[in-house]
């Protein structure tokens, strides 16, 4: 299994957590199954840019959490044309 499956999959895995998310809850949410989060989240299948998008809108996720889940995939985000917020900014300092 390739490093970057695996980095990708654990900050997903952070960030389900951080939403007190359990993978019977986000896996539907997410279009997939439970068994299918699990593999990507312990980095044994690569995330898919469209999952790594689902992920964004579900989660709710702010511009640094998108940046990190972009990066350690390996994609190059999607240009959504949305700038970063003062509050973001702020999260950076």
């Amino acid at each position: 299994m390739p490093e970057i499956d695996q980095q990708a999959g654990a900050v997903l895995r952070t960030i389900r957590r951080r939403r007190k998310m359990t993978l019977e809850q986000a896996a539907p949410l997410l279009s997939m199954s439970v068994s299918a989060l699990s593999r990507r989240e312990r980095g044994l299948e690569r995330i898919l840019r469209t999952e790594i998008e689902r992920a964004i809108e579900i989660y709710g996720l702010n511009f640094w959490e998108m940046h990190e889940l972009w990066r350690a995939s390996g994609y190059l985000p999607n240009n959504q044309g949305v700038p970063a917020t003062e509050d973001d900014w702020q999260d950076l300092a």
